[in-house]
């Protein structure tokens, strides 16, 4: 993959994020971070493709609204590159 694509709705959504994936399969490590991120379709470039078969993201921060975090919603999360590898 080296795209990452994340749909957080109005209101719901977390300001901060970051995305892992899994090194050997139990060992996750980070990588992408987002900051300032709003509501709406939120593109995320990696700085290198990485194979992997499960990804992970992860809400550092909710919105300043005063959310606790509990309220952040993920609609849709889609992963692209590195097809047919």
């Amino acid at each position: 993959m080296d795209l990452v694509t994340l749909q957080q709705q109005d209101g719901k959504f977390a300001t901060d994020f970051h995305m892992d994936v899994p090194a050997d399969g139990a060992t996750w490590y980070t990588v992408a971070r987002h900051t300032d991120t709003a509501a709406g379709v939120t593109g995320v470039q990696l700085g290198r493709p990485v194979a992997a078969r499960y990804a992970r993201v992860t809400a550092d921060r909710p919105d300043s609204g005063g959310q606790t975090g509990g309220q952040t919603a993920v609609s849709e999360v889609g992963v692209y590159g590195l097809t047919g590898r």
